[in-house]
């Protein structure tokens, strides 16, 4: 008994440590930042190129020459976009569309997304639609996606859970 007890034990441990190095990082998916001036939003939507000039004014956030936005209508969903500031095209992935804040899974829209200029990690947290459950119910996760250039690809999700103040 004692030796099952303790083969459980340590095969517990054992996953837990596989599980935490499978967490994507942002130094395994590196970006080199690049300076540039940055071009205007290319949208038909004035908020949209509204809050990714904004963004921009800043500079590069993310990929490298990318810059992130999300935007807000009064205290509606909060929507986000991708801009490419070497061409200011625009590209609105649908996992960062109408995402419900405060409501029932992220409730303060700073933790809705982790990201930085050197990397092309994406961390989101929020009731995406899996791409395999399309109709399925939407779960509050935490998502790992890398930016392609052109869309973002699942890496790996799991259990979300609201950081403690």
């Amino acid at each position: 008994m004692k030796a099952s007890l303790g083969l459980v034990l340590v095969l517990g441990a054992a996953c837990q440590t596989a599980w935490a190095q499978k967490v994507p990082t942002f130094e395994r998916y590196p970006a080199k930042v690049q300076t540039l001036k940055v071009h205007p939003a290319i949208s038909e939507t004035n908020l949209v190129k509204t809050a990714l000039d904004d963004a921009a004014a800043k500079g590069v956030n993310f990929g490298g020459h990318f810059v992130i936005a999300t935007w807000r209508i009064r205290r509606g969903p909060v929507s986000g976009g991708i801009m490419d500031a070497k061409t200011g095209r625009v590209f609105a992935p649908r996992e960062l569309a109408k995402q419900p804040v405060g409501i029932e899974c992220v409730h303060d829209v700073k933790n809705l997304m982790s990201f930085r200029a050197s990397s092309t990690l994406l961390i989101f947290n929020g009731a995406v639609p899996h791409p395999k459950r399309p109709d399925g119910p939407e779960v509050c996760r935490t998502y790992y996606y890398q930016w392609t250039g052109r869309r973002l690809v699942l890496l790996k999700e799991a259990p979300y859970s609201e950081p403690e103040e």
